[in-house]
């Protein structure tokens, strides 16, 4: 194995580790979803540029704001959905 493959590797088994520490499941009432499930920021005031970030730096602070109960697994659709609101929220729409 390459040192590119354990570091990948070693980061997969790090969200493993932390999708099943919040439940390894969708935290939308009635979704069971365990598949494509995404870290959600439950505080938007704490949410940083995670796209500037490498994989590394994101998963780490993924980890400290799990901690601080400041992240919910969500499905693909439930975080876009989600995420559009407190868009739209931020500029002073209403959700859709």
């Amino acid at each position: 194995m390459t040192s590119t493959q354990r570091s990948k590797a070693m980061y997969h088994r790090r969200r493993a580790a932390l999708t099943a520490k919040l439940g390894g499941k969708c935290v939308h009432p009635g979704c069971e979803t365990t598949e494509w499930l995404e870290f959600h920021h439950t505080d938007n005031e704490s949410r940083r540029h995670w796209r500037k970030m490498n994989r590394w730096t994101r998963i780490k602070h993924y980890e400290l704001d799990a901690e601080q109960g400041m992240i919910e697994l969500r499905c693909h659709a439930h975080h876009t959905k989600v995420g559009n609101n407190a868009h739209k929220n931020n500029k002073g729409k209403d959700p859709a």
